[in-house]
């Protein structure tokens, strides 16, 4: 990043033009300070905000512009408020200072000081004003590069949602609520036929949140995607396709970043779902209420494990909520968190008509977040089988 240079540099204002030239004349050995006069008080301000000064120098006692209205004048400039005011008097006159200072001078003398002593107050109140200068430019850059951020991240949303598949209505109806706690979140989801009778659908939730979980997410996707559009033998098995994401996953390769899944495959000539849940939230099946889990370890966290898929028998006209932890385990108004328990209790409540059930879930999340944006990513899936 470039670092603007602020040299010391001093402007005087005085009417009287033996000052200016004397006081030109002692500072003229201070060579680290560069040197301008101004002879016309009425141009003080438009020659100050060109040449931009870290410190100024102002006589008090002017013919033609009274000292004291121009320090006013100053500082209600926007652009000369911060500059360092050294003002100069002809005597030392307590009430006289005690007006300067309320007006924003920063310090004051009775003329002419000593060379050594006025180049001193001079380095001094510069270098206050450069480190301001430097902070207000260190922050505008950081303002830039935020924005610029901020537009990254928009378009890494943008794609992160390109990558989610659309609502589905045949031959199951699939529905979702899909929102990241920050601009890019590590939940994500998929859905897709596997054959004419198969059809399979999963909910990823990798730990940590923002672009590194979002980056890993995206992985996992594609390679459960590849595993799918290429019709391997893996993807028709649920426990097969999470031994190889645990092999190729493994977080002490990928900066100690491991993730849940929850993947299930529904045949529907024989309405048999074989599903494994790998250290996920239980899918609900209503409206019995059964939970659809087993007991795995999240994927990534060890090599040598053993995975375990299960089976249910779906019966007709039945539906499945499929939900990331962070729909339900949201800090209450009370300081409390919320739990499973408490969202299967709403997930098995009666519909509400006119009100779809993922809008139902979605609104009651949002009551008990107090209306604040959810500190996690939320990621909820209705399916109708």
């Amino acid at each position: 990043m470039h670092t603007r240079q602020y040299p010391i540099k001093v402007l005087y204002v005085d009417d009287q033009q033996i000052a200016l030239k004397a006081m030109e004349e002692n500072l003229r050995p201070e060579k680290d300070i560069l040197f301008r006069a101004c002879g016309d008080p009425t141009q003080a301000i438009s020659i100050a905000s060109e040449y931009e000064p870290t410190v100024i120098l102002l006589d008090l006692v002017m013919d033609n512009l009274d000292g004291m209205m121009l320090l006013r004048y100053m500082r209600a400039s926007s652009v000369l408020k911060d500059i360092p005011i050294i003002v100069f008097s002809v005597k030392e006159d307590p009430s006289v200072k005690v007006e300067a200072f309320s007006l924003g001078a920063n310090d004051y003398l009775v003329k002419f000081p000593s060379t050594e002593e006025l180049a001193a107050r001079i380095r001094y109140h510069s270098q206050s004003y450069i480190r301001l200068c430097e902070r207000n430019d260190a922050y505008d850059a950081l303002k830039e590069q935020d924005a610029l951020l901020c537009v990254e991240l928009a378009s890494a949303a943008n794609y992160v949602r390109g990558l989610l598949p659309a609502p589905c209505f045949e031959p199951i109806g699939i529905g979702y609520r899909y929102i990241p706690s920050l601009q890019v979140g590590g939940d994500t989801f998929g859905y897709a036929p596997l054959s004419d009778d198969e059809f399979c659908f999963y909910l990823i939730d990798v730990s940590g949140r923002g672009v590194k979980a979002a980056l890993h997410s995206c992985t996992v996707l594609h390679s459960i995607h590849q595993a799918i559009e290429k019709k391997e033998a893996r993807a028709k098995k649920p426990e097969a396709l999470a031994a190889c994401l645990n092999e190729e996953f493994l977080m002490e390769r990928h900066d100690n970043t491991f993730f849940t899944f929850w993947y299930g495959i529904w045949n529907r000539k024989t309405n048999e779902l074989s599903y494994i849940s790998c250290g996920a939230p239980p899918a609900i099946l209503c409206p019995e209420g059964t939970l659809l889990e087993s007991d795995n370890m999240p994927l990534g966290v060890d090599k040598k494990v053993q995975f375990h898929a299960s089976a249910v028998h779906i019966p007709a006209k039945s539906s499945i909520f499929l939900a990331s932890d962070g729909v339900y385990e949201i800090e209450k108004r009370d300081g409390t968190i919320g739990c499973f328990e408490d969202f299967f209790k709403v997930v098995m409540q009666p519909a509400i008509a006119g009100v779809s059930e993922l809008d139902r879930i979605q609104n009651w999340s949002s009551h008990i977040a107090g209306g604040k944006p959810f500190s996690d990513d939320y990621c909820l899936i209705h399916i109708t089988l």
